[in-house]
């Protein structure tokens, strides 16, 4: 987190410049010191929309993260510039591992079962 967020906040500056989806849900770990099931101040928010910003700071240039959120923040949210701040990560992920026309097949067919490939040699 790279600035502060106060409750009903409907969006989040990050110290990065990340491509996270709308749609995607987040995390905004607490800053609080009591941090327990009574006193759970950890949000889930849903991103509405994503965009790198460029801010300057000591005579440089750096593109930061600013998300917009769908709903309000409820709770304060602290950013520190050297002591600690508050963490946010994507929980929503997807994955797609793939290999490009030349690759091998690599499933393997259950027992039993005999796979043929069309168009191939071998």
């Amino acid at each position: 987190l790279a600035k502060t967020v106060s409750p009903n906040d409907t969006f989040i500056l990050l110290q990065d410049c990340v491509k996270w989806p709308v749609g995607g849900r987040l995390v905004v770990t607490t800053t609080e010191l009591k941090d327990h099931r009574e006193h759970d101040f950890n949000e889930v928010a849903e991103v509405a929309s994503m965009a790198c910003v460029d801010m300057e700071a000591s005579g440089q240039t750096h593109q930061l993260g600013n998300v917009t959120l769908v709903s309000p923040l409820k709770y304060h949210h602290y950013a520190g510039l050297r002591e600690y701040q508050a963490e946010v990560g994507l929980l929503t992920r997807s994955i797609r591992i793939q290999g490009d026309e030349h690759s091998e097949p690599t499933d393997v067919p259950p027992a039993g079962h005999r796979c043929s490939h069309v168009g191939r040699e071998g």
